[in-house]
């Protein structure tokens, strides 16, 4: 009788992404087991008929809800205080219409089994800083999966608490397209060098992913998206004489 065996593998890979060292380690410990079993099972009867050392269970460059449940790479959070005057000012909104909007998105997500609960401006963010850095472009779907959350605030000024958890950020700070030299100047502009620095990487990217969002739902909420694009695209040709 033929049965299938899952086996999930956790390093810890310093400041690397580590995906391509994390692939060649597994796929040594998958000929090792092979081997052993081949060796130490044939008076049983056990055979290894197939192993295969990447699956889609990986998670690797595609959005998986075990990623979500568990993490892959990074896990980060950001909060923000957002008062009620700045919401209004600056963001053309107000706290119960931002609380309402952001709700409906989420009931939306669920209900659709979405895998990610955010507006939907974290991949465009996130491709911009990752092709500045050096990362592994192919990494954005699994990393831009994203949970944001909004609540009304009780905090001096009103307002709204706003929170964006990113489960799976796959970043590095050492390896890859990071010691291309302008890639490399843009993670010492970010003080992202040395031990640690892919955490504090990470905090960054989120909390520049929470202003994205907060800004795109504010747009959308009060439809103001449609018309902020119109707005652009008509200054583009003005400026370009198009």
């Amino acid at each position: 009788m033929k049965e299938a065996l899952y086996l999930f593998f956790i390093y810890e890979t310093g400041e690397a992404a580590g995906q391509n060292m994390t692939t060649v380690a597994t796929t040594a410990a998958c000929r090792w087991i092979k081997n052993q079993v081949k060796h130490d099972f044939v008076a049983h009867e056990v055979n290894v008929t197939d192993i295969v050392p990447e699956t889609y269970l990986s998670g690797d460059k595609r959005m998986s809800a075990l990623n979500a449940l568990f993490g892959r790479g990074l896990s980060v959070t950001a909060r923000a205080h957002i008062p009620e005057d700045i919401l209004q000012t600056v963001l053309k909104t107000d706290s119960s219409t931002m609380e309402s909007f952001v709700e409906r998105i989420r009931g939306m997500a669920m209900r659709q089994n979405a895998s990610t609960t955010s507006v939907g401006n974290v991949p465009n963010l996130l491709a911009a800083i990752y092709a500045a850095t050096g990362q592994d472009l192919g990494c954005v779907p699994e990393s831009s999966q994203s949970f944001l959350k909004i609540r009304k605030s009780s905090k001096p000024g009103g307002g709204i608490e706003a929170q964006l958890d990113m489960p799976s950020l796959v970043i590095g700070t050492v390896g890859g397209g990071t010691g291309l030299p302008t890639q490399e100047q843009c993670l010492e502009m970010m003080q992202c060098t040395g031990s640690k620095s892919n955490f504090r990487m990470a905090e960054i990217i989120a909390s520049v992913c929470l202003a994205g969002d907060l800004s795109l739902a504010a747009a959308v909420a009060t439809w103001q998206h449609a018309g902020a694009h119109e707005n652009l695209v008509a200054i583009d040709r003005k400026n370009n004489n198009v």
